[in-house]
């Protein structure tokens, strides 16, 4: 449990100060991960916001995401897998 929150808190951290995030070792999409891989973002004002599972944050356009897998299993979905290059 403190694990997925240090996670979500990281990612929150990125998303609002436009860092780059590398996520390793993943096997699937995590679900807190589809509205920022979707860029479901929502005009507030002058800025973009994304919900990122219970928060509405701001959204800088610098963030990039990193998904690092080892594994030729890897399963995505077909909508997921719309959204993400390899």
């Amino acid at each position: 449990m403190q694990q997925e929150q240090r996670f979500v808190n990281a990612l929150e951290l990125s998303v609002r100060f436009g860092k780059t995030l590398i996520v390793l070792e993943v096997d699937e999409i995590e679900p807190i991960l589809v509205p920022v891989l979707r860029k479901d973002l929502t005009r507030q004002g002058p800025r973009w916001v994304v919900q990122v599972g219970e928060k509405t944050l701001d959204y800088n356009e610098k963030f990039r995401l990193f998904l690092v897998t080892r594994s030729a299993s890897a399963y995505l979905t077909a909508d997921l897998s719309a959204l993400v290059t390899e």
